[in-house]
């Protein structure tokens, strides 16, 4: 039997991604089981996956720092079709529900850890 390994990870959570953001577009429009299924079954599949490759990732990048960069650059990229698709009456500078800034914390946070050698501050962090 073949292991899944990350590049077979990333693709289900592309998917399970972009189904997310289908069911989340037409909510208004399909009937509410499929966009159930698109938007809370399938779609909820995406974090805990991009939370497991970010941890995998951390551990394996030489610079943490320009890892978490790339998620903020990765971020305010998004920012853009995320705001004028989903949330067009917001602020625009508030990163509400933006997944690559959720990621970004936790790689600074795993970093903080890494500093900190006391455990009760480590599970403050």
């Amino acid at each position: 039997m073949n292991k899944i390994d990350a590049f077979h990870l990333k693709v289900i959570a592309i998917i399970a991604m972009f189904l997310n953001h289908v069911g989340h577009t037409f909510e208004n429009v399909w009937n509410p089981p499929l966009w159930e299924f698109t938007y809370l079954t399938i779609g909820l599949l995406t974090f805990p996956i991009m939370a497991y490759l970010l941890v995998e990732g951390f551990f394996y990048t030489r610079s943490r720092w320009k890892y978490a960069g790339r998620l903020f650059l990765f971020g305010l990229i998004s920012l853009f079709p995320f705001h004028y698709l989903f949330e067009f009456n917001w602020s625009f500078f508030n990163p509400i529900n933006n997944i690559m800034f959720t990621l970004m914390l936790g790689v600074l946070m795993m970093m903080a850890c890494e500093k900190v050698k006391n455990h009760f501050l480590q599970i403050l962090i």
